[in-house]
């Protein structure tokens, strides 16, 4: 049985029901001329929002605002107690609103139901993407900070461990940009020994720059 019930901030103006619809209710308003007018409740019909979810607009004193179906079902419907942040549609279709169909979770188990079930719609691919562009100019900003602090202490006898705990990198991080610079022929790595406190020794490899990386200017080469 299909149960209705006033959207928070909306009262006497819309309802939502536990099947996901939304509705207008009856209502009366006077118009610019003095005139009164009688209005007949409907059902809303949702767009196609830019994620790939059922989107309403709902108006109040004048002003319109948008609105998710799924979310408004939630928040209508369903407890959260655990005052989770994301709503995940179980069966994978982001266009079934209805309140079975939905669950409170966390961000981590949302992106996981997502992978698991292999639900790559459009706001996935565009968080793909948006996460990819983050990572490359992380990219660019730690190559940057390597270079620096090699140029900084020419001279010094530094190993990709030195260097990472010195910038709070990871070792493998630093090893990889040092490897991109060696392929542009601004850096080098020459093989070495120390001693260790029982008496062997392990060999090393120490980071050092080239002319090309002493004068390379990375914000030029940005530009």
């Amino acid at each position: 049985m299909t149960t209705w019930k006033s959207i928070k901030g909306y009262e006497t103006l819309y309802e939502v029901s536990t099947d996901g619809q939304i509705r207008s209710c009856d209502r009366t308003i006077v118009c610019k001329d003095g005139k009164v007018k009688h209005l007949k409740g409907r059902i809303l019909k949702p767009g196609f929002g830019k994620y790939g979810r059922n989107q309403y607009t709902l108006t109040k004193n004048g002003n319109k605002i948008s609105v998710r179906g799924y979310r408004i079902v939630a928040e209508t419907f369903i407890p959260n107690p655990l005052n989770l942040p994301e709503i995940n549609h179980k069966n994978g279709n982001n266009l079934d609103d209805r309140v079975e169909n939905l669950e409170w979770v966390s961000s981590e188990k949302n992106i996981q139901h997502g992978l698991e079930n292999e639900l790559f719609n459009t706001y996935w691919k565009r968080f793909k993407k948006k996460e990819n562009r983050r990572k490359k100019i992380m990219m660019k900003e730690n190559s940057k900070n390597v270079l620096n602090y090699l140029k900084a202490h020419n001279g010094e006898d530094l190993t990709a461990a030195d260097v990472a705990d010195a910038l709070g990198l990871a070792k493998r991080s630093v090893d990889g940009i040092f490897t991109a610079m060696q392929k542009k022929g601004l850096g080098v790595r020459t093989p070495a020994e120390i001693e260790l406190d029982d008496g062997s020794h392990k060999a090393i490899k120490l980071l050092s720059l080239t002319d090309a990386g002493m004068s390379f200017d990375p914000d030029a080469d940005a530009e």
